[in-house]
């Protein structure tokens, strides 16, 4: 069975294929749209891998999974969260033209800040977990004024933190960095807050490192609500907090 559907996003009308057809799912895709499989658990060797998205029924097919349809198939940001100030979305190639020298040397510089690195982050990590890491744009200026978002904890000392986290669920980090030219002016506090309502969709336990010798992050953690559930100590990093939100 083939069915079509129509969802205007930014503007613009797209049509999503929606079927439980192997063919139909590949032709629609070849033409350039938007696919859904119709899954059947009862049916065996069902193929619909072409699709990210999956529903049971024609009834689970609403607006919220068609825009996500489409804005994965033809690379449309998502919008995370909006603020007072501020527009929390996904990352897009032309993004890295906005970046400061500052955040190259940074971890989440080695992401955004390269051709190939960012399009495979957008790809996968977007694609795959729905979360990651997000630009943070001021709807006056017109441009990017931080990154900040929530991904998995790693870390080469995880296992130090392995006896205080939440074993009923995977570990989910905040993390944030405002540019310079825009600190103390309350945006970390705004797009965190906005960053943590959309965690809570994932999990019921955000974490959060920082050094012990960071005031200013310290305190943020603790307005937002974080509490402090353990300290360590390597040679790389120094005295390290772990805090954690629900």
């Amino acid at each position: 069975m083939i069915w079509e559907r129509e969802i205007d996003v930014e503007g613009k009308t797209y049509r999503v294929t929606i079927s439980d057809e192997y063919e139909a799912l590949c032709s629609a895709v070849a033409e350039g749209r938007a696919v859904i499989g119709l899954w059947d658990r009862n049916q065996k060797n069902q193929c619909l891998s072409m699709a990210l998205y999956l529903v049971e029924s024609m009834e689970d097919v609403n607006d919220c999974i068609l825009d996500q349809a489409v804005r994965r198939a033809m690379g449309i940001p998502f919008e995370i969260a909006l603020t007072r100030r501020l527009v929390i979305r996904e990352f897009e190639q032309k993004d890295r033209l906005l970046l400061p020298a500052e955040l190259q040397m940074t971890e989440a510089g080695s992401i955004v800040c390269g051709e190939d690195t960012l399009r495979d982050y957008i790809k996968y990590q977007y694609g795959f977990y729905e979360y990651g890491l997000w630009a943070i744009w001021d709807k006056d200026r017109k441009t990017i004024l931080g990154v900040g978002g929530i991904f998995p904890m790693e870390s080469d000392n995880e296992a130090v933190w392995q006896n205080h986290l939440n074993k009923n669920d995977t570990p989910l980090e905040l993390g944030y960095h405002i540019f310079s030219p825009y600190r103390n002016r309350g945006y970390g506090t705004e797009a965190c807050r906005s960053m943590l309502s959309y965690a809570s969709r994932f999990t019921d336990q955000v974490y959060a490192r920082v050094s012990d010798e960071n005031y200013f992050s310290v305190r943020l953690l603790e307005k937002l609500g974080f509490h402090l559930i353990a300290r360590t100590h390597n040679e790389l990093a120094g005295a390290q907090c772990l805090y954690g939100w629900s």
